[in-house]
């Protein structure tokens, strides 16, 4: 590899990096955003008819979020009550 290249490389690195962090670098809109993910979540539709995959998708949907942002340092306990309220209205709708 050429001095060139080097340069080259290390020039797309930097604009790289300065993009990801443009775009991911700010913790507390990328909380926001889950948080408002949680608490925008659809009703579902399956209730006793047998079929649990809007369910499926409502648990992988919840779990995903919880996830994201317990690895962002952010406890469950700064906002379960509120989202555990909404989320049980949710899985009520199921059987109504």
């Amino acid at each position: 590899m050429s001095s060139d290249d080097v340069h080259v490389c290390h020039v797309l690195r930097s604009q790289c990096i300065t993009i990801l962090k443009r775009r991911f670098g700010n913790k507390q809109l990328i909380i926001n955003r889950h948080m408002e993910t949680l608490l925008h979540i659809s009703s579902v539709k399956s209730g006793l008819s047998g079929n649990t995959q809007p369910l499926r998708q409502l648990y992988d949907l919840i779990e995903s979020q919880v996830r994201s942002l317990n690895s962002l340092g952010v406890s469950s306990n700064s906002y379960g009550s509120p989202l555990s309220t909404r989320e049980r209205e949710q899985v009520g709708a199921m059987f109504t």
